[in-house]
């Protein structure tokens, strides 16, 4: 029988609000909120965080460090939803 893989989803929108889960249907409003999120689970599943069409403010520049990759089994990858 093969490993089970654990997998999470991240969305972030314009739209959303950071005191969301980040669920599709509860998006965070924030890359910060949503790059923070992802740290928690980083290395342990992997996570995609699905960020949706818009306009995002970035009141300081954000910073991606090697914590922010996960790892070969478990990735963290951003990716533009349309």
């Amino acid at each position: 029988m093969g490993s089970v893989v654990s997998a999470a989803d991240i969305y972030v929108s314009p739209n959303g609000k950071d005191t969301n889960s980040g669920a599709a249907e509860a998006p965070l409003a924030t890359l910060a909120a949503a790059q923070q999120k992802a740290r928690t689970m980083a290395g342990r599943e992997a996570v995609t965080v699905h960020v949706a069409d818009g306009v995002y403010y970035l009141p300081k520049t954000l910073v991606f460090t090697p914590e922010d990759s996960g790892s070969d089994e478990h990735p963290v990858v951003y990716k533009a939803d349309n």
